[in-house]
């Protein structure tokens, strides 16, 4: 068995750009289908076709990181009062 991925152009419900099938080694698979994995440091990675590389989806990035800073001001404001 080996892993092969999807990429995805939207979120699936997991929250990823992408979905993760086992199959059958030496099964024939059709165009679309990426046989090496996101790197493990990505925190949202997204599949860039005109690079053929995994990169980081920066809109998530986004708001990670406002969610984050929301969070921080809050716990700032609990700290003030």
């Amino acid at each position: 068995m080996r892993t092969v991925y999807l990429p995805l152009e939207e979120k699936n419900k997991q929250g990823k750009f992408y979905t993760e099938f086992q199959t059958p080694d030496g099964l024939p698979l059709g165009e679309g289908i990426i046989y090496v994995g996101p790197d493990e440091h990505l925190k949202y990675p997204k599949y860039d076709w005109t690079k053929g590389v995994w990169v980081e989806d920066k809109d998530s990035i986004i708001e990670y990181m406002k969610t984050e800073l929301e969070s921080l001001k809050a716990r700032l404001d609990k700290l003030e009062a």
